[in-house]
C-alpha cells in the first residue's frame, strides 16, 4: 500500500503534506524490500533535527520568561541575571526577541492558567465542569 502511494502521490506526513513529491523506481523498490528509501530518512532525520533546535529555543525563551514573569508576580524586581539572559537571548533570536509585551502576555496567561487550576491540574474551561463530573470520587479525600 505505502509503495503505491509513493508511486501516485509521493511520501507525505500523517497530515498528507508532501516530504517527497516524486519518488523514483528505485526508490519504490526499497520500501516494497521493507526499506525506507535514504532520500526520505535523510529528510525524516532533517526535519528531526529542525523540530529538536525549535524545541531548544522555545524552551530557553519560556524559561526567561517564567523567571521574569516570576519575579513580576512576586512583587519583585526582575534579578539582573534574567535581565542579561534577556538580552543575550534577543541578540541570538531577533527574529523572536522577548519584549515588554510578550513578559506581560506570558504573566498574564500564567495567571489565567493558575486561577483555572483545580487540585493541581488546568483543563480547557469549556469541558473542565463535564470532565470532573465524570470523575468517580477520590479515596482519599
Amino acid at each position: 500500500m505505502q509503495s503505491y502511494r509513493f508511486v501516485t502521490e509521493g511520501a507525505n506526513t500523517l497530515n498528507g503534506d508532501p516530504l517527497i513529491e516524486d519518488m523514483n523506481p528505485i526508490e519504490v523498490l526499497s520500501k516494497v524490500a521493507g526499506f525506507t528509501p535514504a532520500r526520505l530518512s535523510e529528510r525524516y532525520q532533517i526535519n528531526n533535527r529542525l523540530k529538536n533546535a525549535e524545541r531548544r529555543v522555545s524552551d530557553q525563551r519560556q524559561a526567561i520568561h517564567r523567571e521574569i514573569g516570576d519575579a513580576i508576580r512576586a512583587g519583585e524586581p526582575v534579578p539582573a541575571k534574567a535581565l542579561q539572559r534577556m538580552r543575550e537571548f534577543n541578540r541570538d533570536w531577533p527574529e523572536w526577541p522577548i519584549t515588554a509585551d510578550t513578559i506581560q502576555q506570558s504573566v498574564r496567561g500564567r495567571m489565567r492558567a493558575s486561577q483555572r487550576n483545580e487540585f493541581g491540574v488546568s483543563l480547557n474551561p469549556k469541558i473542565n465542569a463535564r470532565l470532573r463530573a465524570e470523575q468517580p470520587p477520590a479515596l482519599h479525600d
